[in-house]
């Protein structure tokens, strides 16, 4: 029985640290996009709070978005690449039942073709966003 329970214990601490691990590395991503894109703190805490609303999408947020996802290896030559978003998402117990959809809508995103700049991965990441299942990933 104890070894049962270390075991468990055990897995708890691994998933807690693949999550802070995650945590911390979408914070260093954030923080090399940051600089990159030139956004400023309140043109991304307006986008973002506000709802992810195009009018708040500025020219420095698109290019943000776009670093983040080359970042997570999300975003390369102008398409999403489902493989990576697959795996990432595949860790989110929230999105684990989800991920036949989310790749059907990547699929789907994907066949509207955009140039792999700071606009086209804005529009990705809109397409996948207005799904439900995109929202799904947004909030897991």
């Amino acid at each position: 029985m104890k070894i049962f329970y270390l075991g468990v214990c055990f897995a708890i601490l691994g998933a807690a640290i693949v999550k802070a691990n995650l945590t911390e590395e979408l914070e260093k991503h954030a923080e090399v996009c940051t600089e990159q894109s030139k956004a400023t703190a309140e043109e991304l805490e307006k986008y973002f709070e506000n709802g992810m609303k195009e009018e708040d999408a500025t020219g420095p947020v698109k290019c943000h978005i776009k670093c983040m996802m080359e970042q997570n290896h999300f975003f390369n030559d102008g398409s999403f690449v489902a493989e990576e978003m697959l795996k990432y998402l595949e860790a989110k117990d929230s999105m684990k039942d989800h991920l036949d959809e989310v790749a059907s809508v990547i699929s789907a995103c994907n066949n509207e073709k955009v140039e792999h700049d700071c606009e086209g991965a804005y529009m990705l990441m809109k397409c996948f966003g207005n799904t439900e299942v995109g929202q799904m990933a947004f909030a897991a």
